[in-house]
C-alpha cells in the first residue's frame, strides 16, 4: 500500500484549524494532514516544534496570512518541503497597518452575506481568537503587515481568486507561479474539488 503524502496546513489570521475542519477532513481522505494552531506573534519558535513532528518531506498548504508562516517554514527547513501551495496569500503586496485593519474588518462583515454556509463557523472562530483578545489581534496584525513575501522557492504555487478584494493578484513576481480561480478570498471553502485537482496536478508535475 502506497504511503500517503503529508500535508502541513497553515490557517489564516484571526482564525484557527476549527474554521478549516471540513477542508482538512476532506484532504485527510487522500493525505496525512497536520494542521497546527498558529500563534502569529511567536510563530518562529512554534515552527521548531512543528518540524519535530514531521518525518520526510511535506506539501505545505496555507490560506491568506498563513502564507507568511508557510514561507518562514520553508526558509527554516527547506529539506522538509516537497511543494508549497498558497491559497489567496497575503504578503505579496505590502499595506500599511491601518489599511490592513480597515480591509480585514470590511472583509469580515461581508462574509455573512457572501458565505452563509461558513459564516457562523468563521465568525465564531474570529470572535474567540481575536475579538476576545483585541491586544493580541492588533499586535499580530501589525507584525504581519510588515512582512513581504518574496517567493522563496520555485517549488511554490500561489492561487488567487479573481474577485478577491482583500488580496488581489499581484502584478508581477519572478519566482512564484501565479494562477487564478473563480471566487473571492474564501473560494477554497466552497470549491475544495479545485484544491484537490491542483494537488493531484502538482503531484504529477513533480514525479
Amino acid at each position: 500500500m502506497e504511503e500517503k503524502d503529508t500535508i502541513l496546513f497553515f490557517h489564516g489570521w484571526g482564525l484557527s484549524p476549527y474554521s478549516y475542519k471540513k477542508i482538512t477532513s476532506n484532504l485527510s481522505k487522500r493525505y496525512r494532514v497536520i494542521s497546527p494552531k498558529i500563534n502569529f506573534l511567536d510563530y518562529e519558535t512554534q515552527l521548531k516544534e512543528i518540524e519535530k513532528q514531521i518525518k520526510g518531506k511535506v506539501i505545505i498548504i496555507s490560506h491568506s496570512a498563513g502564507s507568511v508562516i508557510a514561507e518562514e517554514f520553508a526558509k527554516k527547513f527547506p529539506l522538509k518541503v516537497k511543494r508549497i501551495i498558497l491559497l489567496s496569500p497575503a504578503g505579496f503586496s505590502v499595506r500599511s497597518f491601518q489599511n490592513w485593519i480597515f480591509s480585514w474588518f470590511m472583509h469580515l462583515t461581508n462574509i455573512v452575506m457572501k458565505h452563509p454556509g461558513i459564516s457562523s463557523r468563521i465568525t465564531f472562530d474570529f470572535f474567540i481568537t481575536s475579538i476576545l483578545h483585541p491586544q493580541y489581534a492588533a499586535k499580530s496584525m501589525r507584525k504581519l503587515s510588515r512582512v513581504k513575501l518574496n517567493g522563496f522557492t520555485n517549488k511554490t504555487l500561489a492561487i488567487f481568486a479573481d474577485n478577491d478584494k482583500l488580496v488581489p493578484l499581484p502584478s508581477e513576481n519572478n519566482v512564484v507561479k501565479f494562477e487564478e480561480v473563480k471566487g473571492d478570498h474564501y473560494w477554497v471553502f466552497e470549491n475544495q474539488k479545485e484544491l484537490i485537482r491542483r494537488l493531484e496536478l502538482e503531484k504529477k508535475i513533480n514525479l
